[in-house]
């Protein structure tokens, strides 16, 4: 754990990083986000699960400036910070979608860089080598800059 904080810079020590599962989506999603009931529908049935995708996070907050109201710039951080780690530390096998549970995790701004993203980074990336170790698997998830470096060490 110790290479994973200096290799990558994020933390190892602190609070539990464990996205709470969440019963309604959607809410979920118009509570950190700010977006409608309809927008947040929309685009939870677009991918038939309980994942946006970036793309998605990408379009929607794009335009929001220092001239919005503090809590549009909330909703734009907190998607901005969802959009980053399922692009890198949480990725899945598309490198197109974020699971929609890791949005509660940046619900308190102020807590976020408190979390132990290096340590469950880490075991994220063990779980996935572990799946892509199976029978007919031909991909695999994860952080793979950590990997690799982990690989050189």
């Amino acid at each position: 754990m110790d290479d994973v904080a200096i290799l990558i810079g994020i933390s190892v020590v602190g609070l539990s990083v464990d996205p709470s599962i969440v019963e309604d989506e959607t809410e979920l999603l118009m509570r950190t986000l700010g977006v409608t009931w309809r927008v947040a529908e929309d685009e939870l049935g677009m991918i038939r699960g309980t994942y946006v995708r970036l793309e998605w996070l990408r379009f929607l907050f794009s335009n929001v400036t220092g001239a919005n109201t503090k809590v549009q710039i909330k909703c734009a951080v907190r998607a901005y910070f969802l959009y980053l780690v399922g692009c890198t530390l949480f990725s899945d096998k598309s490198r197109t979608r974020v699971f929609v549970s890791y949005v509660s995790l940046f619900e308190d701004l102020s807590v976020v860089s408190t979390y132990v993203w290096g340590t469950t980074t880490l075991a994220y990336l063990y779980r996935q080598l572990g799946f892509a170790s199976r029978g007919g698997v031909n991909q695999i998830a994860s952080y793979l800059p950590l990997l690799e470096v982990l690989l050189l060490c």
